[in-house]
């Protein structure tokens, strides 16, 4: 299998993922989960739907956990100042196609989540892409 930055090259730039949905980091709401969770249980045959969340800009970029092999970007949208945690286990920022950088403008794959640690909402990080 191709690594994510060679497939991104491949396929022209696009992301081996796919979205059901594309959303601003301002439509990402306590109101929209709640949506979502009617959709639920969520599993073999009935996965998550994968968000393209767009127009952000990586604030900062943190790793976490015993082993520092989880990954945290925090996202910020400059229009709205509407913020947010994207996460996920066991990557490092180069696990993804386009690999976070702070200050960079983004466009996220992701699920959304409740934030079960911090509270409140987060994306759960499919892959990353840049902005277009």
């Amino acid at each position: 299998m191709l690594a994510s930055k060679d497939l991104w090259r491949a396929i022209g730039g696009e992301s081996e993922f796919n979205s059901e949905a594309r959303a601003s980091l301002s439509e990402v709401t306590p109101a929209l989960l709640n949506e979502l969770s009617c959709l639920a249980p969520f599993g073999i045959g009935n996965p998550k739907p994968v968000f393209l969340v767009t127009g952000s800009t990586v604030s900062a970029v943190n790793t976490f956990g015993r082993a520092k092999n989880h990954i945290e970007v925090l996202l910020s949208c400059a229009r709205t100042g509407v913020t947010a945690r994207a996460f996920d286990f066991f990557k490092t920022a180069e696990s993804f196609t386009h690999t976070p950088i702070s200050g960079n403008n983004v466009n996220i794959l992701a699920t959304i989540e409740r934030d079960s640690y911090r509270g409140g909402l987060a994306l759960r990080i499919v892959d990353i892409i840049p902005a277009t």
